[in-house]
């Protein structure tokens, strides 16, 4: 008994007069909304606003251009091959990953394969279509008969979502 006497003792003094009125401020507050939400519907629709016709706005595209743009530099091109020990490459295989909203109609991969004193021995393009955005699409590189080293990089994009200005 005793101890159920300190816990209510302990609870009044926590309370001070200050958080009461502050809650009950509250509750004021939270009542006078509640009224004017109930009278709002008591009268029938709540106020609606006039429909507005909406225009692109052209700095908004521009702004949308702009971070398209700064996406492009997100979309990477990896590739594996396998070089082989006297020079040559073999099973080269070529990915390109979007993860940006961008869609792309075309992209045109060019795959440049390096001697051992790194000269660029030959490139060749790849093509890959409807790369979807968000995913990721691979193709197979050809071969070389020589060369120890393969790098491969974006060389030209067609995409309804970017302009080629």
């Amino acid at each position: 008994m005793r101890a159920l006497f300190l816990v209510i003792w302990v609870f009044i003094l926590g309370c001070s007069s200050n958080k009461k009125d502050d809650l009950e401020q509250r509750l004021a507050k939270l009542e006078q909304e509640n009224k004017a939400l109930k009278a709002s519907e008591k009268g029938g629709k709540a106020e609606q606003k006039p429909a507005v016709s909406v225009r692109p706005d052209p700095r908004t595209t521009a702004k949308r251009e702009a971070i398209s743009r700064s996406d492009l530099k997100k979309v990477t091109v990896d590739v594996a091959a396998r070089i082989l020990p006297f020079g040559g490459v073999k099973r080269a295989k070529v990915t390109l990953r979007n993860p940006t909203a961008i869609r792309f109609d075309q992209v045109k991969i060019s795959v440049r394969y390096y001697k051992a004193n790194g000269e660029l021995y030959k490139e060749e393009f790849v093509y890959l279509d409807q790369v979807k955005p968000f995913g990721s699409e691979s193709i197979s590189a050809p071969t070389s008969d020589r060369g120890t080293k393969v790098r491969a990089r974006i060389a030209d994009f067609t995409s309804p979502d970017i302009s080629k200005e």
